[in-house]
């Protein structure tokens, strides 16, 4: 995902967040955006999992509520696993919504309000 995506993914965002109206082009353009925005998520989640995996053997660890830090390792690294894989099916979906998004035209009906 690169600084153009990120921005159009803001966008996005805002859009949703102010409930904008959106025309053929940006609802196709927006499943692009979801695509690359689950699958860089599920890249993150999977860095995080990886470096998280390697505490144990860098660092001496402590927890502030006294319970065994390997373990809360552990339940972090499961929690990162299980998000990949959600991410991974979220990618699935943004991808299909992109491809059927894609192949609905559509036009101006003159006697619309608004």
């Amino acid at each position: 995902m690169d600084d153009e995506d990120l921005t159009a993914f803001g966008h996005l965002v805002r859009d949703a967040h102010e409930q904008r109206d959106l025309d053929k082009a940006s609802l196709y353009e927006a499943g692009w955006t979801l695509s690359e925005a689950t699958r860089a998520a599920g890249a993150l989640a999977d860095h995080l999992r990886a470096q998280a995996e390697t505490y144990p053997s860098r660092y001496i660890l402590r927890d502030d509520e006294g319970q065994d830090p390997r373990a809360r390792i552990q339940r972090a690294t499961e929690a990162l696993v299980r998000l990949s894989a959600l991410l991974t099916e979220a990618n699935e979906q943004a991808r299909r919504y992109h491809a059927e998004i894609g192949h609905i035209a559509v036009e101006i009906d003159p006697t619309a309000e608004g």
